[in-house]
């Protein structure tokens, strides 16, 4: 991650999705926001939030082993006026 800009194998992730409205005014880079590379071995999952500067994700608590997740996602809720079933 560059300036909060996610890359995977060197090409910039569009996320269209994600918010930046970070409250706070850093007078040097925040590692939060700067990071990596980062190898994630088989069976890892490497989790962020779309709400990127309020997640706690795992830029703070690290890989999810893979056994641990469970379902699908199938419904946004929030923010109110996206409300949509996702197929």
């Amino acid at each position: 991650m560059r300036d909060k800009q996610l890359y995977i194998n060197g090409e910039r992730l569009e996320e269209q999705y994600v918010i930046h409205r970070d409250a706070r005014i850093f007078t040097r880079p925040y590692p939060r926001d700067n990071w990596g590379p980062l190898t994630i071995p088989p069976g890892q999952y490497f989790m962020l939030g779309d709400n990127r500067d309020q997640s706690a994700d795992s830029r703070f608590w690290g890989l999810l082993p893979g056994r641990l997740i469970e379902g699908k996602a199938w419904l946004v809720y929030w923010p109110v006026g996206r409300w949509r079933i996702i197929r």
